[in-house]
């Protein structure tokens, strides 16, 4: 019997390697709005939501070009042509999906990306019809690592957070699960969030092909 009744998986980081798209397209817009980018910077703005980001580098060096807004919106056209184009699933994704479905769970998508960016992954990877809820933080009031985008996942489920499981890559969207009380599996993307994810997951996986039927009980 699996007491786990829904998965809900994270994107950037876990679902695709999308960091690098971002990376490209936040350094050609900004710079070219006069900010100085540096590798540090993009590091500490990794896991905030495109508006976060884009309030980032105004405060640090305003522009008077474009608003903010549509220099967010440059940087997620960018990303979402970068993902339509290249788009492919890390390893173990498919298999993953596979496992939920193996126990009758509900799949679901939370992710601080941009809703529009979130269905080109689902739709590349041909796998939207898996998803029964495909949640972005612009559906809520504030991202992760606010709980909102995880409350809101679970009501769409109709899932108790007691029931749900979350797949996260980062500390910032273990912390939001954790939050709206789910269990969490953690699946680093990079070396400085495995400590971390220690002290927040309830289990800690060196990749989605480790995820078995298992970690539903």
């Amino acid at each position: 019997m699996h007491t786990i009744k829904a998965v809900i998986f994270d994107m950037d980081g876990l679902i695709v390697d999308s960091e690098p798209y971002w990376k490209q397209a936040e350094k050609q817009v900004f710079t070219s709005l006069g900010c100085e980018v540096t590798d540090e910077d993009q590091q500490h703005t990794a896991c905030l939501t495109t508006r976060a980001v884009t309030d980032y580098w105004y405060a640090k060096s305003p522009w008077s070009v474009l608003s903010k807004q549509q220099a967010e919106n440059a940087v997620v056209e960018e990303v979402n042509e970068l993902l339509r184009k290249q788009c492919q699933a890390k390893p173990g994704f498919f298999d993953a999906l596979d496992v939920c479905q193996t126990a009758g769970a509900k799949v679901g998508l939370a992710s601080n990306a941009p809703l529009r960016l979130c269905h080109t992954v689902v739709s590349s990877l041909a796998c939207q019809d898996v998803f029964e809820c495909v949640l972005s933080a612009e559906m809520v009031s504030a991202g992760k690592p606010h709980p909102h985008i995880y409350h809101r996942a679970l009501e769409t489920l109709q899932v108790a957070g007691s029931h749900a499981l979350a797949l996260e890559d980062s500390p910032t969207g273990a912390m939001a699960a954790k939050a709206a009380g789910m269990r969490v599996i953690g699946v680093p993307s990079e070396p400085r969030y495995h400590r971390p994810m220690q002290g927040l997951a309830d289990k800690v996986l060196h990749s989605l092909d480790q995820f078995n039927l298992e970690h539903l009980q």
